[in-house]
């Protein structure tokens, strides 16, 4: 059976799968593949150099900048900063790469962060190009449950949406830790939902990804119909 081919933009929390469905994109159809989170790290390592911080995973150097949300929220409020504002540059390189590959006719797949949604503008303009869908693999309460559990147990770096941060600085917050992120989860859903013109159930796509993640490119067509 012929695919048709659509260019593709893939978002949602982490572990729906985005990863898994846009390598098997690149290597089995022959897309181009962006992966925005490797483009952010590659621009944040730098930073983190300027500021020595040489030793340790990604993470690890990334949460040693960003320093403690709770004991200093000020400081983790202007650095998480950065983060966003190199998410933004790299959304720019990529929108500017997709916009050429559209016009020379090569499918191409993005792989975004779980926090593009805090750099909307550049959703919007992905929106804006054609043959082009963005579709939102959705997670399950499952999904989220295990991810607050694995959050509150062992805290990773996160960019907080602004609702969020402003709690934790507010010296009066008596939210926990593990409200907080599950508000940030529940927020950042809500704007998946707002971006994207195909919206897939984890029960669809979680079987798909797992055996054959050409098929989503049957449901998006079928969605859009």
């Amino acid at each position: 059976m012929q695919i048709k081919m659509i260019n593709l933009v893939l978002i949602g929390t982490s572990q729906v799968g985005k990863t898994r469905a846009s390598e098997y994109f690149k290597e089995n159809l022959e897309y181009r593949r962006y992966d925005v989170d490797a483009m952010v790290t590659a621009i944040l390592d730098q930073k983190l150099r300027i500021h020595g911080i040489t030793e340790g995973s990604d993470t690890e150097r990334t949460a040693e900048y960003l320093g403690n949300v709770i004991k200093n929220p000020e400081q983790y409020a202007e650095r998480q900063q950065e983060f966003i504002e190199a998410e933004a540059e790299v959304m720019d390189v990529v929108v500017l790469g997709v916009q050429r590959d559209h016009k020379n006719g090569i499918p191409f797949v993005v792989d975004c962060t779980g926090s593009v949604v805090m750099v909307p503008k550049k959703l919007q303009e992905l929106q804006k190009l054609a043959n082009t869908t963005i579709v939102h693999l959705e997670s399950s309460p499952e999904n989220a449950a295990e991810l607050t559990a694995k959050f509150t147990n062992d805290p990773k770096p996160i960019v907080w949406p602004k609702s969020v941060m402003d709690q934790f600085l507010d010296p009066e917050n008596t939210q926990t830790l593990e409200t907080l992120y599950g508000e940030t989860i529940a927020w950042r859903t809500g704007e998946y939902k707002k971006y994207a013109d195909v919206n897939i159930s984890w029960e669809q796509h979680r079987p798909i990804i797992k055996d054959n993640p050409a098929e989503l490119l049957e449901i998006i067509f079928d969605e859009e119909e």
